[in-house]
């Protein structure tokens, strides 16, 4: 989600810090932030605070609780506008609403607003929608999502005019058609959900509205409408139409319903700023159930006994007051906390542990380590066998991969399928292993390998016999295998992929002291992969005692440092020089060096090897592989040729044959 510095600004009277330090602090205690362009920070919104979070207001908490920045009162004007003011009431329309869905809508507000002349977006609001990633639509339509960005409540403007009879909020009838603002048709089930009025379906309820009372230039009057509705059934909607937008997305990730009312009237307050001379009705609230403020009995000593850190009385109650919550002290063992309405995510204690670690800063919570057990607990043989495998093959010189579980084609089939090649669980893990082989071996060159080896450890799911529903566990089984990959790039007399899988089943066997017997093996060419049911290892080394003597060795710190990788395509030139024997590779490589150098292409090098040394007469011929990659663009033949021009002008100067 973007975040304008500038309007996050406009919750606060005090300056907030500069965008990178506001960025860090962000990461270090609430988001993952995915960028910054500009004044807008681009935060990731996780579902667990998705409740609060997918608003510029709660944001605005969050900046407020890390920073300990007051925001400003709910009434305070922000570019012009009291969000929180309740418009004059002087219409008398009232509309007519019946909620028949009650399961499905939580509540509902409308109101009529009359007499709306044609005007113009302020630059304000225009800027602050394109600022969040949206665009600017009409003055109405803008009211309506300058809301929703702001405070995370979906709002709805239909054209009042354009609806016959009162309004309805029901379920949709099998086969019922509706075109949507998009222009496109779609035909709904009885699981999907409307509001309605005499003619038919006006919108798809929390994913998107209609045409037919869509709101246009020469309206006049419009029913605004703001409402909460149940998350699982938006989520299965918009997930069968494949309609997901700004709306449906903070309905599925669900908002409290006191947000309703709070959105209406913030609407109502931005549309009076936009066109005064408009006429608002009353609103129609319809509430059935409505909620509490949840209470949690919480003891203050309990974050330091989940974090393993003391952490003051005074200084958690100081946090959780920042968020919001009331915190009442029956006694020193007993608080009762009262959460807010919007933190739909904290439920437990452990939830209240968490939100004061993370704004305490998980950097003051030292390590410490567990005490010895009494008894040393049971080995898991699963897990032992899976650790000393690994151990086994890495270093064998393999390194460990971890491919899709999903797969095109299989047994168990996905009933929304996320891409055409992940939609059902994998039989066998054998193909993604062969594509990892060939994708990597386009690399070898890059990454100075003569050979790619893998292994994966995972499940595979088949099914087991006849009959049964798809689904049905008991018709299905789930078994635990080892693929091991291999494919010889660089031509070695004897050694192929198949035969490096048979070195390292042979290393398995001696480590293990048993048979390892591989079930499926493939091969083409240079290219193998086999696999291993390991279910039936880890059964006969339990059976034959041998797994209470193998040991899980403990893993070792290692010293590995980040290094940042291009996306962009590599470029491989060789070259031979031929020199008078007592020249070394060392003086011919510093002239190569020299010529990359002089060509200013020191920084496209990105990796260089002596593959080849052969000597005749009194001469040598020494072959360089130059490995050529930039971190910012495609490189191109011609200016790859510009520098091994260069470099062979360099040899010619020093005397020396290009071969």
């Amino acid at each position: 989600m973007k975040v304008p510095y500038t309007w996050l600004q406009s919750y606060f009277e005090t300056p907030l810090p500069s965008i990178e330090k506001l960025a860090d602090a962000f990461t270090f205690h609430s988001f993952e932030i995915e960028g910054i362009e500009g004044d807008v920070i681009d935060v990731k919104i996780l579902p667990d605070r998705a409740h609060y979070c997918l608003s510029q207001k709660g944001i605005a908490l969050e900046a407020s609780v890390l920073l300990g920045i007051p925001c400003k009162a709910e009434s305070e004007l922000r570019y012009g506008v009291n969000f929180a003011l309740s418009v004059p009431v002087t219409g008398t329309r009232m509309p007519k609403v019946t909620v028949i869905a009650n399961d499905f809508c939580r509540r509902f507000t409308a109101r009529y607003v009359e007499n709306i002349a044609t005007t113009r977006t302020p630059k304000w609001a225009t800027k602050f929608l394109t600022d969040v990633g949206s665009r600017s639509i009409s003055p109405i339509v803008d009211a309506t999502n300058v809301v929703m960005f702001d405070m995370g409540q979906p709002l709805h403007a239909f054209d009042a005019d354009k609806i016959e009879g009162d309004i309805v909020v029901r379920k949709a009838v099998t086969g019922e058609k509706i075109t949507l603002l998009d222009g496109k048709e779609y035909i709904l089930t009885a699981e999907d959900h409307v509001i309605a009025d005499a003619t038919g379906p006006l919108d798809i309820a929390g994913v998107k509205g209609g045409k037919r009372a869509e709101v246009s230039a020469t309206t006049k009057n419009v029913l605004l409408t703001s409402a909460n509705f149940d998350p699982t059934f938006v989520r299965r909607t918009s997930t069968r139409l494949n309609l997901r937008n700004e709306a449906s997305k903070r309905f599925e990730n669900e908002i409290t319903p006191e947000l309703a009312l709070r959105g209406m009237v913030a609407l109502s307050a931005c549309l009076q700023t936009i066109t005064p001379q408009a006429v608002f009705s009353p609103i129609v609230d319809m509430y059935p159930k409505p909620v509490s403020m949840r209470v949690i009995d919480f003891r203050p000593d309990y974050v330091g006994e989940r974090l393993g850190v003391v952490i003051s009385e005074a200084t958690v109650k100081d946090i959780l007051n920042r968020f919001g919550i009331d915190v009442v002290v029956n006694s020193k063992d007993s608080w009762q906390l009262t959460i807010p309405y919007d933190r739909l995510d904290v439920v437990i204690p452990e939830d209240v542990a968490e939100e004061v670690g993370r704004i305490y800063g998980y950097e003051h919570v030292v390590g410490q380590v567990p005490p010895a057990f009494a008894k040393a607990p049971a080995l898991n043989p699963v897990f032992t066998v899976v650790e000393n495998i690994r151990n086994v093959l890495v270093g064998a010189g393999f390194s460990e991969v971890y491919l899709y579980t999903l797969a095109a084609k299989g047994d168990i089939e996905v009933a929304y399928p996320l891409a055409s090649d992940k939609s059902a669980l994998r039989t066998t893990l054998a193909p993604g292993v062969s594509k990892c082989l060939e994708m990597n071996a386009h690399n070898a060159e890059l990454l100075g390998v003569e050979a790619v080896t893998v292994f994966e450890i995972g499940k595979t799911f088949k099914k087991v016999g006849a009959g049964g529903s798809a689904g049905s566990l008991g018709t299905f089984t789930e078994s635990l295998v080892l693929a091991i990959g291999a494919t010889q790039v660089k031509k070695v007399k004897g050694i192929d992929g198949k035969s490096r899988i048979n070195e390292a089943v042979e290393k398995l066997k001696s480590a293990f002291g048993i048979d390892f017997p591989i079930k499926t093996l493939l091969s083409t060419g240079p290219l193998a992969v086999c696999e291993i049911e390991l279910d039936h290892i880890v059964e006969a080394l339990v059976a034959n005692g041998s797994i209470t003597k193998i040991a899980v060795p403990a893993p070792k710190a290692m010293p590995v440092s980040y290094r940042q990788f291009s996306l962009y395509p590599f470029i491989v030139r060789d070259i031979a020089v031929f020199v008078d024997g007592a020249i070394s590779q060392d003086e011919v490589w510093t002239e190569i060096e020299k010529g990359i150098f002089e060509a200013g292409a020191d920084k496209l090098l990105a990796r260089q090897s002596l593959f080849d040394t052969f000597k005749k007469d009194t001469k040598t011929s020494y072959a360089f592989r130059l490995v050529f990659q930039s971190m910012e663009r495609t490189l191109t033949d011609i200016e790859i040729n510009s520098v091994m021009d260069k470099i062979n002008s360099k040899i010619a100067g020093r005397g020396w044959q290009v071969r």
